[in-house]
């Protein structure tokens, strides 16, 4: 049986407690970790960005798609009922 996956918050939570374990657990200097971690920064704010204009545009794939067959259902539905009034009309 395979474990549940974690909360999101309680694997953040572990992510702060480790990222500060290593920062913590080393003899550099905060003046040589400073720019390595603000690459780091830049990385996840970048991998990020794309994430949200990859959900955005899925997400909005996803309502055209359901708006498209709301239209196909609607249109579906007039055409019985038009077909309905005709034989009750013939």
């Amino acid at each position: 049986m395979s474990e549940p996956k974690k909360p999101l918050l309680m694997r953040r939570d572990e992510f702060i407690h480790d990222l500060e374990r290593v920062l913590n657990g080393h003899d550099l200097p905060a003046v040589v970790m400073q720019p390595i971690v603000a690459d780091y920064l830049r990385s996840i704010e970048d991998a990020m960005k794309r994430q949200y204009a990859e959900d955005e545009q899925e997400y909005r794939k996803a309502c055209e798609a359901a708006k498209a067959a709301e239209d196909v259902e609607n249109a579906k539905a007039n055409m019985d009922s038009a077909v309905s009034g005709e034989v009750a009309d013939g």
